[in-house]
């Protein structure tokens, strides 16, 4: 329960963006022009403040990890006064790797200008320093004076007293916080002095030097004195910052060159591809020969291609049957329409072995597609979100189907809806390490009736039984490979012990952590690939998340067992994700 409280707190920070992302500070005095140039305000692509952050070197700036939920996309540096902004004051940003995970004690991000600043930057501490107990500091930001208050466009700051860890601690345990060890607190307990949400991001400045940086208050309250103000501490991240400032660049991996890793040479500049020219397009487990055509073809085939771009490549098959779309010879595409749609026979769902489902049933269900169609399989968890695998990203959805289960034909039912906003988890890398999840933002909410509806997800670390019988849901085909079917499809699999699964998976891959095993082995029942993103269902809770098996080989029989990500696991990530969106 603490844990869950804690993200859900921290997503309420980030979650109103007129009331929260405005700067406040409570009780304070206005900044005079000539100081704090520092201070950096986060702003949207149409110039809105989201978060405070400040000016740690020439092209680094620090501020609050869960700022990056408002999707800023400038930073705004040298005024206190955000109704006088020019092109000069504004920079572009992107956002440096860490090798942390966002917690409440690691509520940070360094942000990469994208050009110098000349800017006065705020010294950081030359080594971690204690703070003591009523040590007088300051914090800054631009907003309101009180709770939901109106925001105010120029700098404010207000002087704030450190508060004993232990006070602070039992203060938070109140609210059935566990406050971590890594963080400060100052201000907003026993004073009428704060900060409030939109101020996220800003730092702690204590003898001139920034030691903290501004991450939460108690539920969006200003009106001190309620808990106390709770501000990241700086000390443990001082190496990750000082290396990535020296290095002048953010920490990225390099890909090894070694053997089966290479790197493809890149066309010079203006080079140019003939008619007849032989190429080849490329995807896993298939190498497919094209020849390119000439651009003239546009023309003379104008009815089946509409609003081309210009600078696109043509090519066709070599053969009537190439590709995994088995196009006719005569049938062209080009480049970037072939590479949208390539994989639709495999990642469109396909149940094994499963049974039609009835209308009415599974109301939950979710066909997520692309241009080409359906892609993945998903499921409804709120009005607003469907929750999906984080590697059906790579099959570029554009919008989610809901309430009809047989996709060759309409239906009064169905809820055709756009998406908005594609949000996978932050740790995901790629499907074999685990993390394989995302949520689906809808640009609006789905109309609940006897068709479409919500489905239950577990509580958090909530397991679930080996030979639990359970139930998996998809469109597609009954074999590897095969076609898909627009009819959506279930089937009964139940649940394998750990160290089963991880047994038979071992020759293969050391199966990441906080995921189940279920279906596909010592049964001819269970999912393929385009199933991706579907929900496992036991005792009408989705408990997992179509993930992975093994060589997208359908045909079961002596297979390992079928991946999911256990839901319950990231239950904080989704209810905290979903709340501040």
């Amino acid at each position: 329960m603490r844990t869950a409280f804690c993200f859900i707190l921290l997503a309420l920070l980030i979650s109103r963006r007129q009331n929260v992302f405005g700067g406040r500070i409570i009780n304070g005095e206005i900044v005079p022009d000539d100081t704090l140039q520092y201070m950096a305000s986060l702003q949207t692509g149409s110039g809105e403040h989201l978060c405070g952050g400040f000016l740690i070197s020439d092209q680094f700036v620090i501020t609050a990890a869960h700022c990056e939920y408002g999707k800023p996309q400038s930073v705004v540096l040298g005024t206190n006064d955000l109704s006088n902004v020019d092109d000069t004051m504004r920079y572009r940003i992107r956002k440096c790797d860490a090798s942390f995970k966002f917690a409440l004690d690691s509520d940070i991000m360094l942000l990469k200008l994208s050009r110098p600043s000349p800017v006065k930057p705020v010294p950081l501490p030359e080594q971690p320093e204690k703070v003591f107990e009523e040590a007088q500091c300051r914090v800054a930001g631009w907003g309101s004076t009180k709770t939901d208050g109106p925001g105010a466009t120029h700098l404010r700051t207000v002087n704030v007293s450190f508060i004993n860890h232990e006070i602070c601690s039992n203060k938070w345990s109140e609210a059935d916080v566990k406050l971590p060890d890594g963080v400060i607190c100052a201000g907003g307990y026993n004073t009428t002095k704060g900060f409030c949400q939109g101020d996220s991001g800003g730092p702690l400045i204590c003898n001139g030097a920034a030691v903290g940086v501004v991450s939460f208050n108690y539920f969006n309250i200003c009106n001190y004195p309620t808990f106390p103000n709770v501000y990241t501490s700086l000390t443990k991240f001082l190496p990750w910052i000082t290396h990535a400032v020296s290095q002048n660049g953010c920490l990225k991996e390099k890909a090894s060159l070694e053997e089966g890793v290479k790197i493809i040479q890149l066309p010079k500049e203006d080079m140019e591809v003939k008619a007849h020219d032989k190429c080849q397009v490329a995807g896993w487990k298939r190498v497919i020969n094209v020849s390119i055509i000439n651009k003239t073809f546009s023309q003379m085939n104008k009815n089946t291609w509409k609003n081309l771009p210009p600078n696109v490549i043509y090519a066709k098959g070599e053969t009537k049957h190439t590709g995994l779309l088995e196009m006719d010879h005569q049938q062209l595409f080009t480049a970037f329409l072939f590479l949208s749609c390539l994989q639709q026979t495999v990642t469109g769902s396909v149940i094994v072995n499963g049974k039609k489902v009835a209308d009415g049933d599974m109301p939950y269900m979710a066909s997520v597609q692309s241009l080409c169609g359906h892609v993945c399989g998903g499921f409804l968890v709120s009005q607003r979100f469907v929750l999906t695998a984080a590697h059906c990203l790579d099959e570029n959805p554009i919008r989610v189907v809901l309430g009809n289960h047989d996709l060759g034909k309409s239906s009064n039912s169905e809820q055709t809806i756009e998406i908005e906003a594609k949000i996978k988890h932050p740790d995901y890398v790629s499907v074999g390490r685990g993390d394989d999840l995302m949520l689906l933002k809808l640009k609006k909410e789905v109309v609940i009736g006897s068709n479409v509806g919500i489905i239950q997800l577990p509580y958090t670390n909530m397991k679930v039984e080996t030979n639990e019988m359970c139930h998996v849901a998809g469109w597609g085909a009954t074999q590897s490979y095969g076609k898909n079917t627009n009819h959506l499809l279930t089937t009964d699999v139940s649940i394998i012990d750990m160290d089963t699964c991880q047994r038979k998976w071992r020759d293969w891959l050391n199966l990441p952590k906080d995921v189940i095993c279920a279906g596909g082995y010592t049964t001819r029942k269970g999912f393929c690939q385009g199933d991706s993103g579907g929900p496992l269902v036991c005792a009408n809770t989705a408990v997992g998340i179509v993930s992975f098996n093994k060589d997208r080989n359908c045909d079961y029989r002596d297979q390992v067992p079928n991946v999911y990500v256990e839901i319950s696991q990231y239950i904080d990530w989704i209810f905290h994700t979903m709340i501040s969106n």
